[in-house]
C-alpha cells in the first residue's frame, strides 16, 4: 500500500537538544496513517 505515516513521540530528556532521526523516542503520542490521496485536504 502506498500512503503516508506518520507518527508523533516525546522527546526523551529535558528537550535541551534539537531532536534528529537518531534521537531515542519516548511515548507515542500521536500516530496518522492515510492512502496516497489523504493529503487532498491540505491542498483545498
Amino acid at each position: 500500500m502506498l500512503g503516508w505515516h506518520a507518527s508523533v513521540y516525546r522527546q526523551i530528556g529535558d528537550g535541551a537538544s534539537p531532536a534528529m532521526s537518531e534521537s531515542p523516542k519516548g511515548t507515542r503520542l500521536a500516530v496518522w496513517q492515510t492512502g496516497l490521496a489523504g493529503l487532498d485536504w491540505v491542498d483545498e
